[in-house]
């Protein structure tokens, strides 16, 4: 196995959570993103056959905290980045891949967020699921198509109140459906809690679940 340096200035949680995916493959290369000391988004190309790092930069601006590195999706012609927050809108970044560097910023995700899971479907549209803070906390659905994003919705209410961590990870078949597993704990009769998992599913493009 090859191990490929692409930074010295990691930060403590560089390509933490698992919900967020960090590489995508170009034509020639894999892009991949981390988050330094400084809570700024990096960027790298590799080239996948050389191993060596082609270009690198800086994605976005300095992020408020260590929850913030990229989420990265390839859709169409173009890759996308959903960047924060911690209980914080996400910010939404386009990168065409004739035009690897050029990132663009394309939006605000007007939520208050945290882990953001995300994917794309065979018509361009992009599905993004993220856990939300309340009473009892919430695993909601927003999706980008005709450039903007829609309302965000609640899919799953915690049945126990306070901090809830969904693991959620999010991805789309070959036939469109788009398929969520998530942590699902559940409060049994005597108190105490029971570690489960749920997948749940949906066949229209995120509008029923």
């Amino acid at each position: 196995m090859r191990h490929i340096l692409l930074s010295k200035n990691g930060g403590d949680r560089a390509t933490a959570y698992v919900m967020s995916n960090k590489v995508v493959p170009l034509s020639e290369e894999y892009l991949c993103t981390w988050i330094d000391s400084q809570r700024q988004n990096q960027w790298a190309t590799v080239n996948a056959s050389r191993g060596t790092v082609q270009q690198r930069g800086v994605l976005g601006t300095q992020c408020v905290d260590n929850h913030c590195g990229a989420a990265l999706v390839l859709a169409q012609d173009s890759v996308h980045a959903i960047t924060g927050g911690h209980h914080s809108p996400f910010q939404h970044y386009r990168m065409h891949k004739s035009q690897p560097g050029r990132w663009e910023h394309v939006a605000i995700v007007d939520v208050e967020g945290t882990y953001p899971s995300v994917s794309a479907d065979s018509q361009g549209r992009i599905h993004l699921a993220f856990r939300t803070p309340g009473t009892k906390w919430s695993l909601d659905y927003c999706r980008f198509q005709d450039d903007h994003w829609t309302p965000s919705q609640p899919l799953v209410v915690a049945d126990k109140p306070g901090y809830i961590y969904w693991t959620n990870g999010l991805t789309v078949d070959t036939e469109d459906m788009l398929h969520i597993v998530l942590g699902n704990t559940r409060v049994k009769e005597n108190g105490s809690l029971f570690y489960g998992a749920s997948h749940i599913v949906s066949g229209d493009g995120g509008k029923t679940w």
